[in-house]
């Protein structure tokens, strides 16, 4: 029997991806899928319609039961729920200007939300999504009456005021103000997260110091084999320690598992854009990563602390050894990135005692 694909294989998402991450991901594929198609058209499309139903599952409160029942079932088949036939004409017609808005099909998009808010009025979703479709086109003055309305049909919405605060600040100028989430609530952690990750700080910057008296015979570009060995014990340290406190999402979910062939539209994992060509020069996996971002519209929280981090290590290293440190600047972060690499992955093999959850 052919294993069934969840809704996370079909978006190529980690179990643990934020909401913001997963709507960002479905307006990539949306956008992506046969771009010269016309919205209606798009919705007849049966392996289109696999993208819809498994972001209509993720993005509900179902998603917490569904993503048990896989965890659960340990690779046995799970069916997921086909939302979408439930939906209302009303929310259909929301759901295909979303779409259309996401391929930049701008005046489909408005035709679409016009009708859902002659389904019903006070529908808040459809006012917000004018606004996004005004702001987008650089009618704020427009885009903000949108919101406005969205804000009163729901004024608890936190969303529909941030829209607001920021097309406010576009409008007048000034820079909008952006918002962090944090996406599993990875800083709330005890008191033995923090010893160890302090005692791993301590062990580095031992090192790094220790360097500092005595080096060993200079290996290339003037870069002592024995300070390129310890650069990367540190780097694994580092990754370990921040793997196992579990202020990095699995290793596998990250960097590996983003790789699914989406109906159409092929993901790449983010290995071949940050870790490869990391190991050739550390810069550009930062660089490689930035433009994936970009284009994904989402950066991911593990990914760019990994990156801090190496960062990080390669600049304290580079300033302990003056004389040294343009080649460790080019060069020795490559070292420190690999064995990062390889510590985030020893650590993600398992559960911090403080996190476990149990099992049935």
């Amino acid at each position: 029997m052919a294993k069934l694909e969840s809704a996370y294989d079909v978006l190529g998402l980690p179990y643990d991806a934020p909401p913001s991450q997963v709507r960002s991901r479905y307006r990539h594929l949306v956008r992506r899928f046969e771009p010269n198609r016309e919205p209606e058209q798009i919705f007849e499309d049966e392996s289109f319609l696999r993208i819809v139903k498994a972001y209509l599952v993720l993005d509900s409160p179902r998603r917490s039961d569904y993503t048990r029942q896989l965890r659960v079932s340990r690779g046995a088949p799970v069916d997921t729920p086909d939302l979408y036939s439930r939906l209302s004409t009303e929310a259909k017609l929301l759901l295909a200007a979303e779409a259309a808005a996401a391929r930049r099909q701008y005046q489909a998009a408005g035709r679409l939300t016009k009708e859902t808010l002659e389904q019903n009025g006070r529908n808040a979703k459809a006012y917000a999504l004018l606004g996004d479709i005004l702001r987008l086109q650089g009618k704020y003055a427009e885009s903000l009456s949108m919101y406005n309305y969205a804000i009163q049909m729901d004024p608890t919405s936190h969303r529909y005021w941030q829209l607001l605060e920021e097309t406010t600040a576009l409008r007048e100028g000034r820079r909008a103000p952006r918002s962090l989430e944090d996406e599993s609530g990875r800083w709330h952690r005890p008191l033995q997260v923090w010893l160890m990750l302090g005692l791993a700080v301590v062990f580095i910057e031992a090192s790094v110091l220790l360097l500092g008296v005595g080096r060993g015979t200079p290996l290339f570009f003037g870069l002592p084999a024995e300070m390129l060995a310890i650069a990367a014990l540190d780097g694994m340290l580092a990754g370990l320690a921040l793997a196992a406190t579990d202020l990095l999402a699995p290793y596998d979910d990250e960097m590996i598992s983003y790789s699914v062939a989406a109906y159409g539209v092929q993901m790449a994992p983010v290995a071949v854009f940050a870790l490869l060509p990391g190991l050739v020069c550390f810069w550009a996996a930062v660089v490689f990563y930035a433009i994936t971002a970009y284009l994904d519209e989402h950066a991911s929280l593990s990914i760019t602390m990994a990156l801090g981090a190496t960062a990080m290590l390669t600049a304290a290293f580079a300033f302990i050894h003056a004389d040294l440190w343009l080649p460790f600047l080019v060069f020795g972060g490559n070292f420190i990135w690999a064995g990062f690499n390889a510590g985030w992955a020893i650590g993600s093999m398992r559960t911090a005692p403080w996190h476990a959850e149990e099992s049935g």
